[in-house]
């Protein structure tokens, strides 16, 4: 149990973790664990294989400066790395640090949209028994748009299947036009109730559900398939459902979603507001931060804006409500246009920063002003001139560094 609490401080994680170990299914904790310690070089990112010269590595302590086979520096490394997360390409360049903000900013672009109002139900429970259920992560609305538009023209390859429809719903990402079935570091656990058919990822996240869909009937693709692909293979997949496997979770809870027009208005309600955001990351324990953090602005009453995962995660702790609100995926992208804020927004707080969009979003608020704080180590103390630049933008903590940040917010 102490192993558990260690992994996250979600008590209806206990039972998902427990069956896992029972049945020798490995989990994203298991793999993480097994390869501890993890490459120093990678950590401080100084690792390359772009090419079949490589891999090559560079020593931080040498005395004079190293280069790679083709002559990268620790700079051109780390910038690479970053790069790659962000799915941009790494030109050559002599300004590291501008390219990079020159790509987050893009990055953060391609996403700006005004989101729309409602409502959406979060939890395992939306996963309906007697429908097809496609769980995407990473996945543009605009694409499951067109999925769900073509889904409900050919409702025939469900009901050739023996299934009711189908359910497509979000994974680590809130939107008041889809359900969300899980936060990212829970797909998971939603693979385990063998109710997920279909597992449609993108490239910009960690798509941790590949681990336990190799244990069940789950078909994995990628964006690159026509919609009538993933709809067919879906529901072969189905078919190949094993009662004997489904353990249902009931569990779900209907939240009000805000577009970033709505959540800007509610911030004239406070004199300061912090935003929060950020995935999940298995060398924390899951939630932890978060969770602690917004409980605290709540009872201060402080406005907390939180968007995508991390909303995703709150409505676990019955957390979205009085002084929380859930934006829409896209309102830290919207945040940036927003001037009249910079004096309100106490902090932008993305703990477990897991993925390419994260550091896009950190950086572009970062370099727009914002105080911009994480408790996840970044890949870039390999070169302390870009290292230095990075974190002048987004500060680096530990978990007391946040809990003094938080104290320092509330006023004592």
């Amino acid at each position: 149990m102490a192993q558990i609490r260690r992994k996250t401080i979600d008590p209806a994680a206990r039972k998902y973790l427990t069956f896992a170990r029972e049945h020798g299914i490995g989990l994203s904790w298991n793999y993480y664990e097994r390869m501890l310690p993890q490459d120093g070089f990678g950590r401080m990112g100084l690792t390359c294989s772009t090419c079949a010269m490589g891999p090559c590595r560079l020593n931080p302590f040498a005395r004079t400066e190293e280069k790679t086979v083709c002559g990268f520096t620790t700079a051109d490394l780390v910038y690479h790395r970053l790069m790659d997360w962000m799915e941009k390409p790494s030109y050559y360049t002599e300004n590291h640090i501008e390219s990079l903000l020159n790509a987050a900013r893009e990055a953060c672009a391609e996403k700006h949209k005004e989101g729309w109002d409602g409502t959406t139900s979060v939890g395992m429970g939306v996963l309906d028994p007697e429908r097809i259920n496609i769980c995407a992560e990473g996945v543009s609305i605009e694409a499951l748009d067109e999925l769900t538009e073509y889904a409900a023209l050919h409702r025939e390859v469900a009901e050739n299947a023996g299934a009711r429809g189908f359910k497509i719903a979000l994974v680590g990402e809130i939107c008041s036009r889809r359900d969300t079935v899980a936060a990212q570091g829970d797909i998971e656990f939603a693979m385990l109730t063998g109710l997920v058919d279909a597992y449609l990822i993108g490239n910009r996240t960690p798509n941790l559900g590949k681990n336990v869909a190799a244990h069940y009937h789950t078909a994995v693709m990628g964006t690159n398939l026509k919609p009538d692909e993933i709809l067919q293979r879906a529901a072969q997949a189905f078919q190949k459902r094993d009662p004997k496997k489904v353990r249902p979770d009931s569990a779900s809870a209907i939240i009000r979603v805000r577009s970033w027009a709505q959540i800007i208005r509610k911030t004239a309600l406070y004199d300061k507001v912090v935003l929060i955001g950020g995935g999940s990351n298995v060398k924390q324990t899951v939630d932890e931060i978060l969770k602690n953090m917004v409980e605290k602005f709540a009872d201060a009453g402080i406005g907390c804006m939180v968007f995508g995962n991390a909303a995703a995660a709150l409505v676990k702790y019955d957390l979205i409500g009085e002084h929380v609100y859930c934006g829409s995926g896209y309102l830290s992208e919207a945040l940036v246009y927003q001037e009249q804020l910079k004096d309100k927004v106490a902090a932008i707080f993305i703990p477990e920063l897991s993925c390419g969009d994260d550091i896009a979003r950190a950086l572009t608020l970062g370099d727009a002003g914002f105080p911009v704080m994480t408790a996840t180590e970044l890949p870039v103390e390999g070169n302390h001139a870009l290292a230095d630049e990075i974190h002048k933008r987004i500060l680096c903590g530990t978990k007391e560094d946040f809990d003094r940040k938080v104290h320092e917010i509330i006023g004592y």
